[in-house]
């Protein structure tokens, strides 16, 4: 229970300071979107970076979970081979979402990263399966 208290706390403050700076940064090297009146609603340039600071907040919190002596480090421990396995998928998507926010990829390019990297842990023997959905019924 204590471990549950740990990472969402930790992950929270981290989240909270690292998009703070994110956005920062963002608006400082003029890393926005910008609307145009058009499929952009907002009113005023938004940082496009804000996914760094969600990603490294998650890494951080679960590497610090990870030295902890909590009943959570044990199980973060044990799933490290499947871990190591799904990182190539894991970083595709993010670098997916990156590179659409630095340079705004073409929508066919972006999903052609997303279903590469959706497919990786098929072939990097995970256990990991798409099955088909059972439904389930109220009675």
């Amino acid at each position: 229970m204590f471990s549950l208290a740990f990472v969402t706390g930790v992950s929270f403050l981290l989240a909270l300071v690292l998009t703070r700076l994110a956005r920062d940064g963002s608006l400082r090297l003029g890393l926005v979107d910008l609307p145009d009146n058009g499929r952009k609603t907002h009113r005023t340039a938004v940082p496009r970076t804000g996914g760094v600071a969600i990603v490294a907040a998650y890494v951080v919190t679960f590497g610090l979970l990870l030295y902890t002596p909590l009943s959570g480090g044990a199980i973060v421990r044990d799933g490290l081979p499947v871990f190591w396995k799904l990182l190539p998928a894991t970083g595709a998507i993010f670098l997916t979402g990156l590179v659409d926010d630095l340079f705004h990829l073409k929508a066919w390019w972006k999903l052609a990263g997303q279903v590469a990297a959706g497919g990786w842990p098929m072939r990097a023997g995970c256990g990991l399966r798409i099955s088909r959905a059972t439904r389930i019924s109220d009675g």
